[in-house]
């Protein structure tokens, strides 16, 4: 248990969502077993409160902080500096309160090439697709144009408001390092199709088919998955997301972003702190389920490894509840084995049932 002191040092998550995230586990393990008096949140904060948020942070005395979506690019333009990684990419996930002046990194990048090779796909030399533009987008390409990439190519909307910026980035690459980078406009099939069938590698950098809306995925045609192209997705929530399940059934590797947010973590923990995480230990405690549910459905990834941290419940707490057993969706439809268990509504402080895409949510505890 962290202890609170009046010399406890913030830093924390901005962004919306934020409650299903791992990052206050991992810091707050870190800084616990460092012997840091530190502690991390996490804030819902969206681009139009994130003015505000900042400005009340800093004169709070905050040591640093994350961005997620959707505040990677909103922040760049409320910042006193930026490292030449940050400059380059237009997109910051990691702020340092320097005495009052705020400093923005991007580890997104790091993180994404260190998941890839920690899924045995190296980036060096490759030809990868990505889908978006927006700040994970760029962060990728732009690590993966510096460690060796041979082609990127990347789709968005005309119609985004990064649309542009991506642009000047390709300009920038074609400068800077021996990565082409090519942006093309997301609903060309025939461009797609074509940039598939070359790639080695397939990366969905937006929040598509993120919870709550699961059904959604970048790439309807099934038909383009070849077992040459290994596809990762930068959601984590839900573990598998309908991109990665067709993917994997059509025989591709498929890896999503848990160890990218590990990875980021390990070094935005650095910039702060000046010291390493303890990341094995993280990695063992924190991101072992990601290896046992690494198969899992989008159903069951949701009601086994979510619904309990969502809710922040524990065992003793709902069963100490008098709730009746509530169950909206059959156990085969889940695909679980509820046999001999236990099972209990969940509810909230208020007392109403947690709403989960039209199912009441619940949390399995197994007898045995």
């Amino acid at each position: 248990m962290i202890n609170i002191t009046g010399h406890t040092g913030l830093t924390g998550l901005l962004g919306s969502p934020v409650a299903h995230s791992v990052s206050p586990l991992m810091h707050n393990e870190a800084f616990r077993y460092l012997g840091l008096d530190y502690v991390y949140l996490c804030f819902d904060v969206t681009e139009e409160t994130l003015p505000q948020a900042v400005e009340g942070l800093k004169a709070c005395g905050i040591k640093g902080f994350n961005l997620t979506m959707p505040n990677k690019n909103k922040i760049v333009e409320l910042l006193d500096e930026l490292s030449p990684t940050a400059q380059l990419i237009g997109a910051v996930n990691t702020v340092r309160n320097d005495n009052g002046k705020l400093k923005g990194f991007n580890t997104d990048g790091y993180g994404f090439t260190q998941s890839a090779r920690d899924a045995g796909c190296d980036v060096k030399g490759r030809t990868i697709t990505v889908m978006g533009v927006g700040g994970a987008g760029m962060a990728i390409c732009g690590q993966s144009a510096l460690e060796g990439a041979k082609k990127i190519h990347v789709f968005a909307r005309p119609t985004s408001r990064y649309w542009e910026r991506a642009a000047a980035m390709a300009e920038k690459m074609s400068h800077m390092t021996e990565c082409e980078m090519i942006l093309h406009e997301m609903d060309d099939h025939t461009a797609l199709k074509d940039a598939l069938e070359e790639s080695n590698l397939l990366i969905n950098a937006t929040s598509v088919g993120m919870v709550p809306d699961v059904t959604g995925t970048v790439i309807p045609d099934k038909t383009l998955f070849h077992p040459e192209l290994t596809v990762a997705d930068v959601v984590y929530e839900p573990r598998e997301t309908r991109l990665l399940r067709e993917a994997r059934e059509a025989g591709c590797p498929t890896f999503n972003g848990m160890y990218m947010l590990l990875h980021q973590g390990v070094k935005a923990f650095h910039i702060w702190t000046g010291l390493d995480m303890p990341v094995e230990l993280v990695r063992e405690k924190y991101f072992k389920e990601y290896k046992n549910n690494a198969s899992l459905s989008v159903d069951q990834s949701i009601s086994k490894s979510s619904a309990s941290r969502w809710l922040d419940l524990s065992k003793d707490n709902i069963l100490n509840k008098k709730y009746p057993a509530i169950l909206t969706a059959s156990a085969s439809q889940r695909g679980l084995n509820i046999a001999g268990s236990k099972i209990k509504a969940a509810r909230l402080s208020h007392g109403s049932p947690f709403i989960y895409p039209s199912i009441i949510c619940f949390v399995y505890f197994f007898s045995s």
